[in-house]
């Protein structure tokens, strides 16, 4: 028996060392190879990785996209290679502190076999100030799911099995997932969907024990920091989203203008984070048009107000570099006004 570590990666030179060592660090009774899908990185990313091959032939198998092909399409063509019976992932940008992680997985697995998919607890790293949340799932009190039947329940998001934690069985995602459809239909994301289906078609699991840490606050696939890519990014998402709704009618529905509503909500958030009333003015608009109402929705209105709840924002996330610049800012803004 194997287990195979899908590790994806672009651009992130920076991170992939700590995050493979975490991997080669681990404890096993059994063995296990690691995959590094690179989606045609920039950076030196690619040459750390070749490094690592040398040292680590019989473990570490390289998967290197000649263009950029997307997180989603490049995830699938990696598992693709895997040979493991199990599947555990880590992307290059995070990286697994148990060196029990995947021997404790797989204990699990093999004495469970109702049970495909396996998700722990893990830990949030804030990028920016180097803050660490441990435990997070048990620290901020959120309900675990676990069992048969969660298709709504991930759907939603109320799920919280970040991919950082979760090992799968590589059969059920060769049976079930269609990841020719992924290539196909440009899937934004890889890990949401698939977790998703597979929970139509088996049991999900949870160890409360914090095996891996999640690194927050940078741009990613999932937390961008321009407009543009976050528009197009949840442009394809929506096809995405269409698409495992008609392959379960019977468990989850499409709502457009939810949906829409959503990602004007992602765009008024990036407003307040760049500090961009125009922006802000403009997708707050569109959320009262369509019978949105909360505090950021309402401090959009007025260039006075969002500074204030601009300010407030930052001061509670403790970004006190900023200070001066929204001083600035919010000089400017009266100065607008009057």
């Amino acid at each position: 028996m194997i287990c195979s570590v899908i590790v994806t990666a672009y651009n992130q030179e920076a991170t992939i060392s700590q995050t493979l060592d975490s991997i080669l660090e681990q404890k096993c009774n059994f063995p296990f190879e690691i995959i590094i899908g690179d989606d045609c990185s920039m950076d030196g990313t690619q040459t750390i990785c070749l490094d690592y091959k040398k040292k680590y032939p019989e473990i570490i198998r390289l998967l290197f996209q000649e263009q950029n092909v997307g997180v989603a399409i490049n995830f699938v063509l990696s598992v693709k290679e895997a040979k493991g019976k199990y599947i555990a992932i880590c992307a290059a940008d995070d990286f697994w502190h148990n060196k029990s992680k995947l021997q404790m997985q797989v204990d699990f697995m093999e004495k469970n076999a109702a049970f495909g998919l396996l998700y722990t607890d893990y830990n949030k790293l804030n990028a920016i100030n180097g803050k660490i949340i441990k435990n997070f799932l048990k620290t901020s009190h959120l309900p675990i799911y676990e069992g048969a039947g969660l298709v709504k329940y991930f759907f939603n998001g109320q799920v919280p099995a970040l991919t950082l934690t979760i090992i799968f069985h590589k059969d059920l995602f060769d049976k079930y997932v269609p990841s020719n459809d992924y290539i196909k239909y440009k899937f934004p994301i890889e890990d949401w969907p698939t977790w998703l289906i597979l929970s139509k078609y088996t049991k999900i699991g949870y160890l409360s024990e914090s095996t891996a840490t999640y690194r927050f606050g940078h741009e990613s696939m999932s937390i961008p920091t321009s407009y543009t890519k976050t528009i197009e990014r949840f442009n394809r998402e929506k096809t995405m989203y269409k698409y495992l709704c008609n392959m379960f009618p019977e468990e989850i529905s499409f709502d457009e203008n939810e949906y829409d509503q959503y990602v004007n909500s992602i765009l008024l958030s990036l407003s307040y984070k760049k500090g961009d009333y125009k922006n802000a003015h403009k997708y707050g608009k569109q959320m009262i048009y369509n019978g949105s109402k909360n505090l950021k929705v309402d401090s959009s209105k007025y260039i006075l107000s969002f500074y204030l709840l601009w300010l407030s924002l930052k001061i509670k996330s403790g970004l006190t570099n900023y200070k001066s610049k929204i001083g600035l800012s919010i000089i400017l803004g009266l100065i607008t006004i009057f």
